[in-house]
């Protein structure tokens, strides 16, 4: 899909995509030839209709300090001393995933799970609180080796990572990105005390969750005859436990009996 991507800007701009990144995203933020490498190509011909082809899909090898700065980059909502790189939409956009593909089926869910509540564009998100203790508008870069691009908005956080990475091979399951974020988040973030919902209208909860500097991330339903419909019954964090900024609180709502 990225090799795809790599295609279709080459025909539309009718050039070589090394050409074109350094000159209106990697130079304007500092990121030079030495700091990040372009591999030629490895699985199509040389050219696309003349132009020199490139392949975004495991072609590019950059070091931490081009991998911040396009981190920073993001953080900045594309702006760079002053100069508009990238369009306010497009940072927005990548910090949550399509709701056109929340839900659908992953083709290898042991390997991928939850890719499509989670996989933005080209970024992987926090959207759904699947790393409980981060904020909900934690996105990253993951590549091979697990090199991370982390962006975090809410606490003004870029960390990254490059190098050989902690595990064989290369999967999706956020248990092997969660440990590096989640230190990063505790010591970044100042600690809120989660507000106690239970026993309140749904209305209510999210707006306290909301005062407090915190998302709710996730409502579910529960039948009951004692609690009217629409009062909360329980929550995760439980009432008082410390909580990152804009971290995602989980409701359980009563639907009557």
């Amino acid at each position: 899909g990225a090799n795809w991507l790599a295609d279709a800007l080459t025909q539309v701009f009718r050039t070589d995509l090394r050409t074109l990144l350094f000159t209106r995203v990697f130079t304007p933020i500092g990121v030079t030839t030495s700091d990040l490498t372009w591999r030629t190509h490895a699985y199509r011909d040389a050219l696309l209709n003349g132009v020199t082809r490139r392949e975004l899909g495991s072609g590019i090898f950059a070091n931490a300090n081009a991998m911040a700065r396009v981190g920073y980059l993001h953080l900045r909502r594309g702006v760079w001393n002053g100069q508009r790189i990238l369009p306010d939409a497009f940072i927005e956009r990548v910090q949550r995933p399509d709701d056109a593909a929340l839900g659908l089926p992953v083709r290898d869910p042991t390997l991928f799970p939850g890719a499509s509540n989670h996989y933005g564009v080209l970024w992987w998100t926090n959207a759904d609180s699947a790393i409980p203790e981060a904020p909900r508008d934690t996105h990253w870069a993951w590549g091979l080796g697990d090199s991370l691009i982390v962006v975090i908005p809410s606490l003004d956080v870029v960390a990254v990572r490059a190098g050989a990475g902690w595990r064989s091979g290369w999967n999706a399951q956020y248990s092997a990105a969660a440990p590096f974020i989640t230190p990063i988040v505790r010591a970044a973030s100042p600690k809120i005390l989660v507000p106690n919902t239970v026993g309140l209208s749904q209305a209510n909860a999210n707006t306290s969750i909301g005062n407090a500097g915190l998302a709710v991330a996730n409502v579910s339903q529960q039948r009951s005859a004692a609690i009217p419909r629409g009062v909360v019954i329980s929550q995760t964090p439980a009432a008082g436990a410390p909580a990152a900024r804009n971290s995602g609180v989980q409701l359980v709502v009563s639907s009557g009996p």
